[in-house]
Protein backbone atom coordinates (compact mmCIF):
# COMPACT_ATOMS: atom_id res chain seq x y z
CA UNK A 1 0.00 0.00 0.00
CA UNK A 2 1.17 3.33 -0.83
CA UNK A 3 0.54 5.82 1.57
CA UNK A 4 1.31 9.53 0.21
CA UNK A 5 0.72 12.92 2.14
CA UNK A 6 -1.26 16.26 1.12
CA UNK A 7 -1.24 19.76 1.86
CA UNK A 8 -4.22 21.53 1.01
CA UNK A 9 -4.59 25.12 1.90
CA UNK A 10 -8.36 26.63 1.52
CA UNK A 11 -8.72 30.70 2.05
CA UNK A 12 -12.09 31.82 2.27
CA UNK A 13 -13.12 35.33 1.08
CA UNK A 14 -14.82 37.64 2.15
CA UNK A 15 -17.88 39.82 0.74
CA UNK A 16 -15.10 42.76 -0.14
CA UNK A 17 -13.07 40.65 -2.04
CA UNK A 18 -12.51 40.82 -5.19
CA UNK A 19 -11.36 43.56 -8.83
CA UNK A 20 -12.12 47.54 -8.62
CA UNK A 21 -11.34 50.91 -9.89
CA UNK A 22 -10.19 53.38 -7.72
CA UNK A 23 -10.99 57.35 -8.76
CA UNK A 24 -9.46 60.10 -6.59
CA UNK A 25 -6.56 62.62 -5.55
CA UNK A 26 -3.46 61.98 -3.86
CA UNK A 27 -2.41 65.35 -1.85
CA UNK A 28 1.44 65.27 -1.25
CA UNK A 29 3.26 68.61 -0.12
CA UNK A 30 5.37 68.31 -3.28
CA UNK A 31 3.80 65.81 -5.62
CA UNK A 32 0.09 65.63 -6.00
CA UNK A 33 -1.66 63.78 -8.53
CA UNK A 34 -5.16 62.50 -9.59
CA UNK A 35 -6.12 59.24 -9.66
CA UNK A 36 -7.93 57.69 -12.62
CA UNK A 37 -9.23 54.68 -13.39
CA UNK A 38 -6.70 52.52 -11.16
CA UNK A 39 -7.53 48.93 -10.96
CA UNK A 40 -7.17 47.49 -7.57
CA UNK A 41 -7.24 44.51 -6.07
CA UNK A 42 -8.80 43.95 -2.78
CA UNK A 43 -8.13 40.66 -0.59
CA UNK A 44 -9.40 39.37 2.33
CA UNK A 45 -7.61 40.18 5.15
CA UNK A 46 -9.95 38.96 7.75
CA UNK A 47 -13.81 38.41 7.78
CA UNK A 48 -14.86 42.09 7.56
CA UNK A 49 -11.47 43.69 6.32
CA UNK A 50 -9.22 44.02 3.25
CA UNK A 51 -5.53 44.62 2.16
CA UNK A 52 -5.15 47.53 -0.47
CA UNK A 53 -2.75 49.47 -1.40
CA UNK A 54 -2.72 53.32 -0.15
CA UNK A 55 -3.36 55.91 -3.30
CA UNK A 56 -0.86 54.80 -6.35
CA UNK A 57 1.95 53.59 -3.27
CA UNK A 58 1.39 49.77 -3.25
CA UNK A 59 4.57 49.72 -4.99
CA UNK A 60 6.77 51.01 -2.54
CA UNK A 61 4.97 49.45 -0.19
CA UNK A 62 2.01 51.57 1.28
CA UNK A 63 -0.58 49.29 2.06
CA UNK A 64 -3.92 49.62 4.42
CA UNK A 65 -6.22 47.37 6.43
CA UNK A 66 -9.81 48.36 5.46
CA UNK A 67 -12.41 47.03 8.16
CA UNK A 68 -16.30 47.23 7.79
CA UNK A 69 -18.43 47.17 10.68
CA UNK A 70 -21.94 46.62 10.82
CA UNK A 71 -22.82 50.02 10.01
CA UNK A 72 -20.59 50.32 7.06
CA UNK A 73 -18.23 52.73 8.74
CA UNK A 74 -14.49 51.35 7.85
CA UNK A 75 -11.71 51.66 9.98
CA UNK A 76 -8.61 51.87 8.43
CA UNK A 77 -4.90 51.11 9.46
CA UNK A 78 -1.72 50.09 8.39
CA UNK A 79 -1.35 46.82 6.97
CA UNK A 80 1.24 44.71 8.57
CA UNK A 81 4.81 46.00 7.84
CA UNK A 82 3.67 48.49 5.64
CA UNK A 83 5.32 51.76 4.86
CA UNK A 84 5.08 55.13 6.22
CA UNK A 85 4.22 54.38 9.74
CA UNK A 86 0.58 54.66 11.01
CA UNK A 87 -1.76 55.56 9.17
CA UNK A 88 -4.39 58.69 9.99
CA UNK A 89 -8.21 58.87 8.84
CA UNK A 90 -9.64 61.81 7.71
CA UNK A 91 -13.45 61.05 7.59
CA UNK A 92 -14.77 65.04 8.45
CA UNK A 93 -11.86 66.38 5.84
CA UNK A 94 -8.38 67.79 4.69
CA UNK A 95 -5.80 68.62 7.27
CA UNK A 96 -5.92 71.72 7.80
CA UNK A 97 -2.12 72.10 8.88
CA UNK A 98 0.95 70.63 7.51
CA UNK A 99 0.69 71.62 4.91
CA UNK A 100 -2.88 71.94 4.78
CA UNK A 101 -4.98 70.85 2.00
CA UNK A 102 -7.95 71.81 0.16
CA UNK A 103 -10.43 69.54 -2.21
CA UNK A 104 -9.06 69.35 -5.53
CA UNK A 105 -12.08 67.04 -6.99
CA UNK A 106 -15.49 67.41 -7.53
CA UNK A 107 -16.16 63.51 -4.99
CA UNK A 108 -13.74 64.81 -2.22
CA UNK A 109 -16.94 65.88 0.26
CA UNK A 110 -17.96 62.01 -0.27
CA UNK A 111 -15.16 60.73 1.08
CA UNK A 112 -16.37 59.83 4.78
CA UNK A 113 -14.11 56.19 5.36
CA UNK A 114 -17.35 54.47 4.74
CA UNK A 115 -18.46 51.43 2.70
CA UNK A 116 -21.88 51.60 0.34
CA UNK A 117 -23.49 47.83 0.34
CA UNK A 118 -25.48 48.80 -2.84
CA UNK A 119 -22.71 50.30 -5.32
CA UNK A 120 -20.03 48.06 -3.75
CA UNK A 121 -17.89 50.89 -3.20
CA UNK A 122 -15.85 52.50 -0.34
CA UNK A 123 -15.46 56.02 0.11
CA UNK A 124 -11.86 57.14 1.34
CA UNK A 125 -10.12 59.68 3.20
CA UNK A 126 -7.06 58.23 4.87
CA UNK A 127 -2.98 59.04 5.10
CA UNK A 128 0.43 59.47 6.88
CA UNK A 129 2.67 62.29 7.91
CA UNK A 130 5.89 61.93 6.34
CA UNK A 131 9.05 64.18 6.68
CA UNK A 132 7.62 67.25 4.96
CA UNK A 133 3.77 67.02 5.70
CA UNK A 134 0.71 65.26 5.20
CA UNK A 135 0.20 62.69 2.27
CA UNK A 136 -3.41 62.13 1.82
CA UNK A 137 -5.45 59.62 -0.78
CA UNK A 138 -8.95 60.92 -0.86
CA UNK A 139 -10.50 57.66 -3.09
CA UNK A 140 -13.42 56.14 -4.64
CA UNK A 141 -12.95 52.53 -5.00
CA UNK A 142 -15.86 50.19 -6.69
CA UNK A 143 -16.17 47.08 -7.46
CA UNK A 144 -15.89 46.46 -11.15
Amino acid sequence: VLKKDYLVELKAKNAYDGEYTSNGYFYHPTLPRTIDARPKTLETFSPTSVLVELGDLGGSGYYAILDVDASNNVTITAAPGAAGGAYTMFTSGLPSTNPGYTPQWSFSAQCNNTYDPVEKAFYLRYGYLGGTGWRVTEEIIKRN
